[in-house]
């Protein structure tokens, strides 16, 4: 399954077309709340990235207007936030961007951080 991840998530870096990368969303959203906060660390970055992925394409597309969209930055800023990639079950490990696996234990606060995840990818 990471295999198969890691090929999804770098499918979408090299496109020429930017919008190519948009044409799957939906189903990208799915495979998303499917594996979050699942696997070994590499496997959660991999999910993390699939989740990067559209927003940086979207900032990409719009690089040529004068202005960038201000909520789009701001989506970007948020997605690497201590508090999202918690969702990804994932804590900063340094100031280069290094990952670690954060400890929890409850399921109860699993679901709530998997309802929470739905909503920031709707």
């Amino acid at each position: 399954m990471a295999a198969i991840t890691h090929l999804a998530l770098y499918a979408g870096y090299k496109i020429k077309i930017p919008v190519h990368d948009q044409l799957f969303v939906p189903e990208t959203v799915h495979l998303i709340t499917l594996l979050a906060a699942t696997g070994p660390t590499l496997m959660r970055s991999t999910v993390h990235g699939m989740t990067v992925n559209p927003i940086q394409s979207l900032y990409v597309s719009r690089v040529g207007v004068a202005v960038a969209d201000p909520q789009l930055c701001q989506l970007l800023e948020e997605v690497q936030s201590p508090d999202t990639l918690l969702m990804f079950g994932l804590v900063p490990n340094g100031p280069i961007g290094d990952h670690r696996i954060a400890e929890r234990s409850q399921d109860a606060v699993a679901v709530d951080t998997l309802e929470a995840l739905a909503e920031f990818l709707l």
